[in-house]
């Protein structure tokens, strides 16, 4: 999808940066057992939040001994590019005592309030 012509506000841009760190780590913290994925709902949207729910009941029952083995140690800086008007496709890496974790978030804004409606970890 190509850029958006209109340049993403500054108030915006600064709002991203800051948050887009907390939410990875935290979202990487539901990921791998180690925070419950209620803690990010008001953050996602309702079907990407539903694969994240189903993602940790399955996480569960195969991580039976160790739950809470991997854990995030350290975040990078994060690179955004709007891609459309009120989206915002951000790039960071998130370190586990185990791996780092590359993720990609899609946040869209809706009524003024940014939300997560996709995202990808490898």
């Amino acid at each position: 999808m190509p850029a958006s012509d209109s340049p993403l506000a500054a108030e915006d841009r600064a709002l991203l940066t800051s948050m887009a760190p907390a939410l990875a780590t935290a979202l990487v913290e539901v990921l791998v057992g180690a925070r419950a994925a209620q803690s990010v709902e008001r953050w996602v949207e309702g079907s990407l939040y539903e694969r994240i729910v189903e993602h940790t009941r399955v996480r569960s029952a195969l991580a039976q001994g160790n739950p809470h083995a991997d854990r995030p140690i350290g975040v990078s800086v994060a690179r955004l590019c709007e891609v459309a008007d009120s989206i915002v496709e951000i790039s960071l890496v998130v370190r586990t005592t185990r791996r780092p974790r590359a993720l990609a978030l899609r946040m869209e804004r809706r009524r003024s309030r940014w939300r997560l409606s996709e995202f990808l970890s490898i």
